[in-house]
């Protein structure tokens, strides 16, 4: 496991619970032994819709996207409007008790959102008051400011949300 905003006297998380399901996997809450905190865990399975591994242009189109994303995350360090990647680990392919290949998994530890809810989420609230969403919107800001700050270059806003 990759950390570099702390020393790790424990790479041991305990899964607590699962959260939801993305394109690529799942995340679930689990709690860190070492650091004594709650940490999301995404979980991006290297598998087809039918359970095999990836053909390898495949897989390295997924774990791409997914590594980049984290090594900018992790690049940019800790920012209060930012979720926090803590860690990232790789499991290779091992075979099962059949001699089966068992496809490779990798592990993206991230910092938990207590009741956390994706921006989609957020946005479809129709009950939000005016004051909640101007927050919001000011919590975006600024964390795009600072991202926009540390890589001036990047183009991380490839679409408009829809």
């Amino acid at each position: 496991i990759k950390d570099q905003h702390e020393e790790l006297h424990s790479n041991v998380r305990c899964i607590i619970e699962y959260v939801a399901h993305g394109t690529f996997g799942e995340v679930y809450r689990a709690f860190n032994l070492g650091a004594l905190r709650q940490e999301a865990v995404k979980v991006v399975r290297l598998v087809d819709r039918r359970g095999l591994p990836l053909d390898d242009a495949e897989r390295i189109e997924r774990l791409r996207s997914q590594l980049d994303e984290a090594e900018i995350m992790l690049e940019l360090g800790l920012h209060p409007n930012l979720v926090a990647i803590r860690g990232v680990l790789m499991l290779r392919a091992m075979q099962d008790a059949n001699n089966e290949a068992v496809a490779d998994n990798l592990y993206v530890f991230m910092d938990y959102v207590e009741e956390g809810m994706t921006l989609s989420g957020c946005l479809r609230k129709l009950d939000m008051d005016l004051e909640t969403k101007v927050y919001l919107g000011i919590q975006i800001a600024r964390g795009l400011e600072y991202i926009r700050r540390c890589f001036p270059n990047l183009d991380f806003i490839r679409q408009p949300y829809r």
